[in-house]
């Protein structure tokens, strides 16, 4: 038997092994028995079901009982927890005459169950743990993350938030944000980027739909499907995520936003939109000054209040309010119009913005406080960069409408450790949470934010904030990000053992496979926040077509691509040609690692995420070397087979990616590497056609007019 320690993530606040081992089952045979407390609440009632459904699955559990006990109890007055008596706590003694796995509370319970699963280890048919004592709690009360509602989540299916959920509960995170509606700048199809999850039965006129075009190498045709609403809002499940989620002690929010990232309702709903000069709808912003639009919002709120949060005991919500900015690509007719959302009717003009802003707040978050929300969370953005007001004024202001214990400040920055909130730091004055970066951006080139996910700990951790979360996406590639955060908020005390946990996350990964110089390298190819000239994926990401799909003012739009992007590699060439060189090289040598692990390791999920992650990089970094060369290609034939190779690696990469990707996210993922492809068909069809014409074949990526065609015109 194997009598090492075990690798456990999060790490254990303490924990000691003596190295004997306690078998629990040989050839499918029990030796122990299960004892649990008699206890209804649904959390234990899931550490119950989630340790014997483990143990079955192990094939160590059948009708007959083994002599030895397993215990599992909640009691707050245990011995081992009275030093550390908070929320989420546990024990777990292990010993020859029996285990106990003991909780502070419910969500104790939960987490001694998850260490206990992480501590079974089977070699051949014998399944054992270790003799240990573990006493575990956690350093930040609330540790989640933000899923944002964005391209991929608006068509996971509720299995697909379901496998999320006990994925995030292994990492004892209890706070799950979900963003329901949110809006983003024109970006694909014309249209405005917008987001909506939950129906509105008082407005039903409110939804999102969008167009899904792509070319599947899997199915070998296109897939093209017109005004696709969001899966969550089709079905209507929000509130069933709820649930599945409480039970698994995760605390699930919406994100509503409502003055930023806010284009649908003043839209649709004009009447509560910023006004102008003479008082007339604009169709952007708000008017904060005008009880119709606090009817309005207070009628939406109301509804997913009622609806979905008060039926499931949730009392806290998300209401943004960040990035409310002035600026160009808001309206689908006209890209370059200039948009303000500040109103300029004649009770706002007089006002300072910062004052049009926080009267919104208060008035938004007093009705929500009346509606029964305890914690109704609030961005710092505009406040702390724009107004400046996070201070002792503003704490006063908030005691005296009675919502200091209420409002909850979000801190939000996805800077490198040294760059963090633009050197202005931030402040123990409010009820805090700190939002780190994880991962967002799933359908272009992987990065990776260690650094940005330290520094956020050491602030949150130095100004007694209450929590920690994380802005994500919902995607498997930020497997090693989500862990980092569930490990600085649950244990703190690793915060400079970065190293450590790299080391830790290698072994948890791929047990056995010496996975860890791979692991290294891939991180530093991907961490979009080094401080020196090595080239990295960011520089990779800046040269992928979603960069190019914003609208810019000095720019045509949509935007020439590939064309800026080449005239961005001609302007320095040799740099460029250099580091992607250096990319293509290292990410190779990745692929080959994980496309072995895929077949040599127990954890063929993971191998396949990571070998899909580096093969983006290789393929990209490759594609863009070829194209360099391509044009400098005069022989026709030459060139075809240039492009068929090029062709056939874009393919492979996309085909990867349909068997590694949550399936709800693969959509956006795919369409920009069908542009990729398609640019490569049209290529390939001129250099045939020179071919056969017995023509030179010459090419100007940064003129392709003529060689492109409607199908690559649709895809942008």
């Amino acid at each position: 038997m194997n009598s090492s320690v075990r690798t456990l993530l999060p790490m254990p606040r303490s924990s000691e092994f003596t190295g004997a081992e306690i078998l629990l089952s040989q050839a499918s045979l029990p030796l122990y028995h299960l004892e649990t407390a008699a206890c209804s609440h649904p959390v234990f009632e899931q550490a119950v079901s989630l340790l014997k459904n483990t143990l079955t699955e192990k094939g160590c559990l059948l009708p007959a009982a083994g002599d030895y006990p397993i215990r599992l109890a909640i009691d707050p007055a245990a011995d081992a927890l009275q030093d550390h008596p908070v929320e989420d706590a546990y024990s777990i003694t292990i010993t020859e005459s029996g285990t106990e796995l003991t909780g502070y509370d419910a969500g104790g319970a939960f987490y001694a169950v998850q260490t206990f699963i992480q501590l079974i280890d089977i070699q051949g048919d014998c399944v054992s743990v270790p003799c240990a004592s573990i006493l575990d709690w956690p350093s930040f009360k609330t540790r989640g993350l933000f899923i944002e509602d964005r391209y991929g989540s608006d068509f996971l299916s509720k299995e697909d938030w379901f496998r999320a959920i006990d994925y995030f509960a292994q990492m004892k995170l209890n706070t799950l944000t979900v963003g329901v509606y949110g809006c983003w700048c024109q970006q694909f199809d014309g249209m405005i980027s917008e987001f909506l999850y939950v129906p509105f039965k008082k407005h039903p006129e409110l939804k999102t739909p969008r167009h899904l075009k792509y070319y599947s190498v899997a199915e070998r045709k296109w897939i093209y499907k017109e005004n696709v609403l969001p899966t969550m809002f089709e079905e209507d499940f929000f509130g069933e995520v709820i649930a599945y989620a409480r039970k698994r002690n995760i605390t699930v929010k919406p994100l509503f936003n409502s003055y930023g990232h806010n284009t649908l309702l003043p839209r649709l709903i004009p009447e509560l939109s910023a006004k102008d000069e003479d008082g007339n709808d604009t169709g952007f912003g708000v008017c904060t000054s005008s009880d119709r639009t606090y009817e309005i919002m207070n009628e939406l709120y109301d509804e997913i209040i009622d609806r979905y949060l008060i039926p499931n005991g949730i009392d806290a919500m998300q209401i943004g309010l960040d990035e409310v900015w002035e600026g160009i690509g808001m309206d689908a007719d006209d890209p370059f119009k200039f948009h303000t959302p500040f109103c300029r009717c004649e009770k706002c003009r007089s006002k300072d913005r910062s004052e049009l802003m926080l009267q919104y707040i208060i008035r938004l978050c007093r009705h929500l406080k009346e509606k029964g929300m305890k914690s109704v969370y609030v961005y710092q953005d505009m406040l702390q960069y724009e107004f400046d007001v996070l201070h002792e004024p503003l704490v006063e202001r908030l005691k005296a409408e009675g919502l200091y214990d209420t409002v909850v400040i979000d801190w939000w920055n996805y800077s490198h450790e040294s760059k963090l909130f633009r050197g202005l730091g931030v402040n123990g004055l409010f009820r805090s949470i700190i939002k780190s970066f994880t991962g967002y951006y799933h359908w272009s080139t992987p990065l990776e934010y260690l650094s940005n996910i330290r520094g956020c700990a050491r602030l949150a951790r130095d100004n007694g904030f209450e929590g920690m979360e994380a802005y994500s996406s919902l995607e498997y590639s930020h497997d090693r990000s989500y862990r980092y955060m569930a490990e600085l908020a649950w244990n703190i005390d690793t915060l400079d053992d970065q190293d450590g946990f790299l080391a830790r996350y290698a072994d948890y990964t791929f047990p056995g496979a010496d996975a860890l110089p791979m692991l290294t390298r891939m991180g530093e190819l991907m961490d979009a926040l080094r401080l020196d000239d090595q080239f990295t994926a960011k520089q990779l990401f800046g040269l992928d077509y979603y960069a190019y799909t914003y609208v810019k003012a000095d720019k045509p739009y949509p935007r020439r691509f590939p064309e800026e992007v080449f005239e961005r590699l001609h302007a320095e060439q040799e740099k460029y040609e250099a580091g992607l060189e250096t990319l293509y090289d290292a990410a190779a040598e990745a692929v080959e690692y994980f496309g072995s692990l895929i077949t040599d390791c127990n954890n063929y999920f993971m191998a396949s995420t990571w070998y899909a992650m580096a093969q983006h990089i290789q393929v990209v970094a490759g594609e863009y070397l070829g194209l360099l060369a391509l044009e400098k290609e005069t022989n026709a034939d030459q060139a075809v087979q240039m492009l068929q190779e090029m062709l056939y690696y874009r393919e492979i990469l996309m085909f990867t990616n349909e068997d590694a990707r949550v399936k709800g996210n693969q959509y956006m993922y795919l369409r920009i590497q069908s542009i990729y492809r398609q640019i490569l068909v049209d290529l390939l069809a001129y250099a045939e056609r020179c071919a056969e014409e017995g023509k030179e074949f010459h090419i100007d990526m940064t003129d392709l007019s003529g060689i492109t065609g409607g199908t690559l015109r649709a895809l942008r």
